[in-house]
């Protein structure tokens, strides 16, 4: 099942979660394969997370193909590293996911271990890149506070998600705790990852 609005620092999170949505996964330090190997033979998903700030020798283990696909949606991979210390958001096992048997769609990441990610858009989706194509070098996390991972105005986060109908009546992964203040949707957009923005009061935000 998908599970919803939970933060997560430790090894093998997708051996219990192979869905997961609304979801802040970090400071996981994995000596074997970052979030296992026992989700091959189902659908796995990533949807609206933030995977940041991991140490992992593989982020994807499990065989997906166009049978049992992974799907990943808005969803931001950023700040992590391979077991070398060598920056490397997302990394690949070996013939680990076939062409086919994963789609991205309106996803950000910095670094990758293969040459491209353009193969795995789902049906000409954006995937966005740090520092290419006019995207910012840095995802501009707050970096402060109770909840650094969420993205700043001047974020390449902001806006770019793709809208999905349960985000109607949904809140970020900080949940319904402020009278409505988290909610997943701001003026119609989405953030990518599973922060979505609260401007400060007073100011305007524009998005296009």
């Amino acid at each position: 099942p998908y599970k919803v609005g939970h933060a997560y620092d430790c090894n093998k999170v997708w051996n219990y979660h192979p869905k997961m949505t609304n979801s802040l996964v970090t400071c996981c330090t994995a000596d074997t394969m970052f979030l296992g190997t026992e989700a091959g033979g189902v659908d796995a998903a990533l949807v609206s997370c933030t995977i940041v700030s991991n140490s992992m020798k593989a982020l994807f283990t499990a065989f997906h193909d166009e049978t049992h696909p992974l799907r990943l949606i808005n969803t931001a991979f950023v700040g992590n590293v391979n077991q070398s210390g060598k920056p490397m958001d997302i990394i690949f096992q070996t013939a680990s996911v076939t062409v086919g048997g994963m789609t991205m769609a309106n996803c950000l990441y910095g670094t990758t271990s293969v040459d491209s990610l353009s193969d795995y858009a789902d049906n000409g989706a954006p995937i966005y890149q740090l520092g290419k194509d006019g995207i910012a070098s840095s995802p501009r996390f707050n970096e402060k506070g109770e909840y650094p991972y969420e993205p700043r105005c001047s974020s390449p986060l902001v806006g770019r998600g793709v809208l999905m109908d349960w985000m109607t009546d949904a809140y970020d992964v900080r949940g319904d705790i402020a009278d409505g203040k988290y909610r997943r949707l701001r003026d119609g957009k989405v953030d990518i990852g599973c922060y979505q923005i609260v401007p400060l009061p007073g100011f305007m935000l524009r998005l296009k």
